[in-house]
């Protein structure tokens, strides 16, 4: 693509660092989301996924635990013979599972309804997931109470056509669900007094009004996390980038902090991504894996959010056009895609770093400075505008080098070049002796 606009040239002498973040914390979740529990429509097999997590390093895995084909427990079968995929995946004590509190069908008509309403039918779910915990409290999981709830209070066709009015569904209000949440902790904690549960799991969520009403209610003191999902793929093609989810989960985290206070429970992103199919969503492998890189380095940096899930493993099907087919980090023949590599390389790199903060740049730029165990400086710098560009260079011209995540070999010389792949350099010298250019698409 041509580029256009003026190159600006940034002496990093009139940089100052912004304001002190905490250090990323030794327990933040790198995880992946997951569909053995999908045994038909996803087509995972332990004996083929267990080994991409491995090969991820990833800290976690996120599955669903539906009620409709829960147990009996047996022995070797925590979650009964109908969940027998993620049984393997439990029983491999590999990463640590999030395992997703699904409802089943209360009634069917006029249309199915999977949200309880009254205290009978919250105390049947809450004995559900009680029956879970009883089932899986060995293998250490955290549990979260139900799966993007949110989107059938408002459901995506509003009324009478584009420009009516979104119908409400109150069946799925903030305020039932919390209710909801409270008794299902409540059992979950009788079984396990040490269970970790998160709760919201909150989809999509125009102007986060429902996410405002769930907070109003107690949500923020009902669970141990908040957890949601954020996606831009279907943003206009300009802004289908990490820094453009960035703003997001901060916009919605002011939310939360209006609502709860300035101590609300911490953030867990237990969905995240960008699908490379080729409908009017899809993005390209490379810009893919380049935004799952920069959200990965920047999430820990927060202090509010403790964990990221990247959606999802392995392509869900084989449909070029099927939006949900394609959101993997490997491809359905279990081949990496080029994210694969950069979520296992950024979540590497994050953990060994203490100490992260982004120095105040120009507009377009992100400059990551962590310290190595052994006090080293490690900056990684990119840019954040799609199909943007730069360069580095020494100011008294003497040659540099830098690695690119997932790149075979360093970049050297007088100037390297910048682009939306996080740039790894050991800093071996004052930011002051630094020049860097970045130019607009």
């Amino acid at each position: 693509m041509k580029r256009s606009g003026r190159w600006l040239r940034l002496a990093l002498a009139l940089t100052v660092l912004a304001a002190a973040r905490p250090a990323a914390a030794t327990d933040f979740v790198f995880g992946v989301g997951v569909h053995f529990g999908l045994n038909v429509q996803r087509g995972y097999l332990p004996q083929t996924q267990l080994p991409l997590l491995a090969e991820l390093k990833v800290d976690s895995w996120r599955d669903d635990v539906h009620q409709s084909i829960f147990g009996p427990s047996i022995p070797g079968q925590p979650l009964g013979p109908q969940l027998d995929r993620v049984n393997t995946a439990l029983l491999n004590k590999g990463p640590q599972p999030v395992l997703i509190l699904q409802g089943q069908a209360i009634e069917t008509k006029p249309v199915p309804r999977y949200a309880p309403t009254s205290p009978r039918e919250r105390d049947l779910f809450a004995n559900f997931a009680a029956r879970v915990v009883a089932a899986t409290r060995d293998f250490d999981p955290i549990y979260e109470v139900f799966n993007e709830w949110n989107m059938n209070w408002r459901p995506r066709r509003p009324v009478l056509g584009p420009l009516g009015m979104r119908s409400e569904n109150p069946d799925y209000a903030p305020e039932n669900y919390v209710e909801l949440a409270k008794v299902t902790r409540e059992a979950i904690r009788q079984v396990n007094p040490k269970a970790k549960v998160f709760v919201g799991a909150i989809g999509d969520d125009d102007g986060w009004t429902w996410t405002r009403g769930a907070v109003r209610a107690g949500m923020a003191s009902t669970g141990d996390g908040i957890s949601a999902h954020f996606y831009n793929h279907c943003n206009p093609p300009a802004r289908r980038t990490a820094e453009d989810l960035v703003g997001k989960v901060e916009s919605f985290w002011k939310v939360v902090r209006e609502e709860a206070g300035p101590n609300p429970p911490p953030l867990y992103i237990t969905e995240f991504g960008w699908p490379n199919d080729a409908g009017p969503c899809g993005i390209p492998p490379a810009l893919a894996a380049a935004n799952l890189a920069q959200f990965a380095l920047w999430a820990p940096t927060t202090g509010w959010i403790k964990g990221i899930w990247a959606y999802e493993l392995r392509n869900s099907g084989q449909k070029p056009l099927d939006r949900e087919d394609n959101f993997g980090l490997f491809d359905f023949e279990n081949a990496p895609k080029p994210a694969a590599c950069m979520y296992k390389e950024a979540s590497a790199l994050s953990r060994s770093l203490t100490g992260q903060k982004f120095r105040q740049t120009q507009s377009g730029l992100r400059w990551l400075e962590g310290q190595r165990a052994d006090g080293r400086t490690v900056w990684a710098i990119w840019t954040t505008a799609r199909d943007s560009s730069g360069t580095i260079r020494h100011r008294d011209g003497s040659p540099m080098s830098g690695r690119p995540l997932c790149s075979p070999g360093a970049s050297a010389g007088t100037v390297i070049p910048l682009g939306m792949v996080p740039l790894v350099l050991e800093a071996d010298r004052s930011p002051d002796q630094i020049e860097i250019g970045v130019s607009a698409p």
